[in-house]
């Protein structure tokens, strides 16, 4: 009895659904996007060359900014976790102030609504959008200094060089 069959009712639904995926989902992208991007240029040994010369680039510039300590580097995890969550939960707080305006105040005119929707609308974006950008930097901050992200480009490198070593041995 409460399946509604109003397509907007499932709109609602599958947007709270998206919402609550999108960091399961992100986080599976994050963790194999290397080992894919590894996977992939094993296809021949010209881009085997090309990625092992891409992540040594990638490790001297990462080499160049000093390595963080581990107090540092967990500090930074919990300020990117706190921009994204910062964000997220006021954008949640917009759609549901869209939800409640739309469906929750009947004897208010949609006119006297659009106001609440716009700024709902305005703030949400705004929380998101600097939400992101502050993970962003963040999280890029923290890579770049990480002695745990340069271990495993070192490990990449040194899985594609044996790799490379097994298909071309005169390398």
């Amino acid at each position: 009895m409460w399946l509604h069959h109003d397509a907007s009712w499932w709109a609602l639904v599958l947007a709270i659904l998206a919402l609550i995926l999108m960091y399961p989902v992100s986080l599976l992208a994050n963790l194999t996007t290397p080992v894919l991007k590894n996977w992939w240029a094993e296809r021949s040994v010209a881009s085997l060359k090309k990625r092992i010369t891409n992540l040594e680039k990638q490790l001297v510039d990462y080499e160049q900014y000093p390595e963080l300590s581990e107090a540092e580097t967990y500090i930074l995890l919990a300020t990117e976790a706190l921009s994204m969550m910062l964000g997220l939960c006021i954008t949640m707080l917009a759609v549901v102030l869209i939800v409640l305006s739309q469906y929750g105040m009947p004897t208010v005119s949609a006119h006297d609504k659009m106001p609440i929707v716009l700024l709902a609308l305005v703030s949400g974006s705004m929380a998101f959008l600097l939400g992101v950008i502050g993970f962003g930097r963040i999280t890029k901050f923290r890579t770049q200094r990480s002695p745990f992200d340069r271990n495993n480009l070192r490990k990449y490198v040194g899985q594609l060089k044996e790799k490379l070593a097994k298909r071309n041995p005169s390398a």
